[in-house]
């Protein structure tokens, strides 16, 4: 089925991988745990494939692994 972003949040694949923002207050660097519990749900039972190489940029953290 199609992937639903939780409710104050949303995401997007592309080239860059998984992008989550939050709606209203943007996040900041010190929200990394929410912003993955957030691709967490939006992924599925898999989860999102979190790493080194997460990293928070324009108001947005992105998961270069997208999806697991």
């Amino acid at each position: 089925g199609a992937r639903v972003a939780p409710e104050g949040y949303a995401a997007a694949e592309g080239a860059q991988g998984l992008v989550v923002t939050r709606a209203g207050q943007p996040f900041g660097y010190a929200d990394g745990a929410e912003a993955k519990r957030a691709a967490n749900a939006w992924c599925g039972p898999r989860g999102v494939a979190s790493g080194d190489l997460d990293n928070f940029r324009d108001d947005a953290w992105v998961f270069p692994g997208g999806c697991a």
